[in-house]
């Protein structure tokens, strides 16, 4: 005899009692019933969907946003050779204020940006050229230079005035004297010149003088002094005379003695005078 359940009774009982009280519906509304889950399904799962999407997108923006807080105080960085130099321009004459904190030390300036001296010429010596200053002509001798290469940017503001020089022969006068004089400057805008085309003096026959001067103090001489045309080596003695002057870069050097000069017809005044140097 099976043994009299209770509670399997009472269940029993509710599952005959919700039968009889269940109204199934139609049987022409099961589809729409059906399609009706459907979507509320579809609609569930799109739902979960675009929240997954969200925090997908929203999760690295969080962490973009989120970064270490600066320190209170920042470490003092020590100043660059480029901010000293540029302080440095730009400080007024007078130095720093009396009243600012602390004061600046006077900035060294390298030796390649020191203004260089010049000699009695009025020609600048470069700090890092024993030999001094001098013109030099290009290999294919179509431009005048300067030597050193980087004379300007050794010597900031540095000119250098270069005339070309023509001494011929004064029958007149008999002496050599200065005929023709044209100036050019050069400048570390305009660092060379084109070589001068010589022309022609009068007298060229009795000797002359032509080519360049750098000379940045005073003017080139007038004549050429009868000591130098006399000398045993008129060539040297010329050189030498004319730098005294500036620094010559000489095309044509043919200085005649007097005496050979006023042996002949063709370079001989009417009425020998007496010349002066």
């Amino acid at each position: 005899m099976t043994e009299h359940d209770p509670l399997r009774q009472r269940f029993d009982m509710f599952q005959d009692e919700s039968v009889r009280a269940a109204t199934p519906p139609p049987v022409e509304q099961i589809p729409r019933l059906l399609r009706r889950r459907r979507r509320r399904t579809a609609g569930a799962a799109l739902a979960a969907v675009l929240a997954v999407v969200l925090a997908l997108v929203a999760i690295p923006s969080l962490l973009r946003g989120k970064s270490t807080p600066e320190p209170a105080t920042s470490p003092t960085r020590a100043p660059s050779a480029s901010t000293v130099s540029s302080a440095a321009a730009i400080e007024p004459p007078g130095g720093p204020s009396a009243g600012a904190a602390g004061s600046h030390s006077p900035t060294t300036l390298s030796p390649s940006v020191k203004p260089c001296t010049t000699d009695s010429r009025g020609l600048p010596l470069p700090p890092n050229q024993p030999g001094g200053f001098y013109l030099t002509f290009n290999d294919g001798r179509t431009l005048v230079e300067v030597s050193p290469g980087n004379l300007f940017d050794e010597c900031p503001g540095t000119r250098i005035t270069v005339d070309e020089i023509y001494y011929s022969w004064d029958i007149d006068r008999a002496q050599y004297t200065l005929l023709r004089e044209i100036s050019h400057v050069l400048t570390k805008a305009q660092p060379t010149m084109v070589v001068p085309v010589y022309a022609a003096v009068p007298h060229d026959f009795c000797g002359q003088l032509r080519g360049l001067l750098a000379i940045n103090r005073g003017t080139a001489p007038t004549t050429v002094p009868r000591s130098v045309q006399d000398s045993p080596d008129p060539l040297n003695a010329t050189i030498n005379y004319m730098q005294k002057y500036g620094f010559l870069a000489p095309d044509v050097i043919d200085i005649e003695p007097y005496t050979t000069l006023m042996s002949g017809s063709q370079c001989t005044p009417a009425a020998s005078p007496t010349p002066s140097g």
